[in-house]
């Protein structure tokens, strides 16, 4: 959703701008009511989970890793609560700070709670071969892309100035 939102707003840059601030201005509410179904269906994916009966997943790494997808669905619905200050603010205002610790409640518990789940369907003889190579690569070609970019940006800061 954020991304067909975005493609249509004026003035906004998927490559500069966070998703958060689609969650401002006259259609924000696109967003706002994006992130509170998408907590909502993730809170309702975590239940569903709990009940899931695996030989693969014993019933306290279900509940663990369903409280850790309850945060992160909270945390989305937190955001969507909380807006962010407009681009370029330099003050953080109080709504803003509660922002930031939402998108902290999204990420940290649902990075986790991957890595939870991933460990325990390694330890299976039983479930075919996956995609994990695959997987591993995309995300370190992601992560030394993110440190070329930043190490290229602190170059040119070095270099201005």
């Amino acid at each position: 959703m954020f991304t067909l939102d975005g493609a249509f707003r004026p003035g906004y840059s998927a490559i500069n701008v966070a998703v958060s601030f689609l969650l401002l201005g006259s259609n924000g509410w696109i967003e706002i009511t994006n992130y509170i179904v998408l907590g909502l269906l993730l809170i309702v994916f975590a239940l569903g989970f709990l009940q899931w009966r695996s030989a693969v997943i014993t019933a306290g790494w279900r509940r663990a890793i369903t409280a850790l997808l309850v945060l992160s669905g909270l945390g989305f619905a937190m955001a969507a609560l909380f807006l962010p200050d407009p681009v370029g603010d330099l003050q953080l205002s109080v709504h803003a700070m509660l922002h930031e610790i939402a998108f902290t409640l999204v990420f940290l518990p649902l990075g986790i709670s991957c890595l939870l789940i991933g460990n325990q369907f390694r330890k299976s003889p039983t479930l075919p071969p996956s995609l994990g190579g695959l997987f591993e690569r995309i995300l370190i070609v992601i992560d030394f892309a993110w440190l070329v970019i930043l190490a290229s940006r602190m170059l040119m800061q070095e270099r201005e100035g």
